[in-house]
């Protein structure tokens, strides 16, 4: 009991360690769910061609839409902070 108690220790749990390490738990989550899924992808020969021209389009539509949102606000207001 002795190696237990020196492993465990006599200090209680700080609280502070709990709410920092949970709060790395929810920030870490999202990225690990995106890494897990990105290897799940069905890259079998057939449908591989589909999600190639899929995944292109869906891609080059998301940048095009940023650009878009882009000049309509930041670059507004980026006039006239310097104006």
């Amino acid at each position: 009991m002795k190696f237990l108690k020196n492993l465990i220790g006599n200090n209680p749990i700080d609280t502070s360690s709990v709410f920092i390490t949970l709060i790395g738990i929810v920030i870490a989550m999202p990225i690990f769910f995106i890494v897990f899924e990105s290897f799940s992808l069905d890259l079998s020969l057939t449908n591989f061609y589909d999600s190639i021209i899929k995944y292109t389009s869906e891609t080059t539509k998301l940048v095009f839409y940023t650009a878009i949102i882009t000049l309509l606000l930041a670059v507004p207001a980026a006039w006239i902070v310097t104006h």
